[in-house]
């Protein structure tokens, strides 16, 4: 059974994710929307989600990596 943390903790990764891949909206801004304290904070938490940081998804390399990795 997933905590409340945990659900939390999936629904911020999906929404930055969203947020990096589909917006220009800078780091700072989607840490204060996702109920960060400070930017560092989201960037670690970023980092333990999903093993890269978030200029990787920013850039376009996530989606990159997803389409050479897909069974079409």
């Amino acid at each position: 059974k997933e905590s409340y943390r945990d659900i939390l903790n999936n629904i911020r990764r999906d929404l930055a994710i969203q947020y990096l891949e589909q917006t220009e909206l800078p780091p700072k801004k989607i840490s204060f929307q996702l109920g960060f304290s400070n930017v560092n904070n989201f960037r670690r938490a970023f980092k333990e989600w999903t093993g890269h940081n978030p200029s990787y998804y920013r850039n376009g390399a996530a989606l990159k990596v997803d389409s050479e990795n897909s069974f079409e």
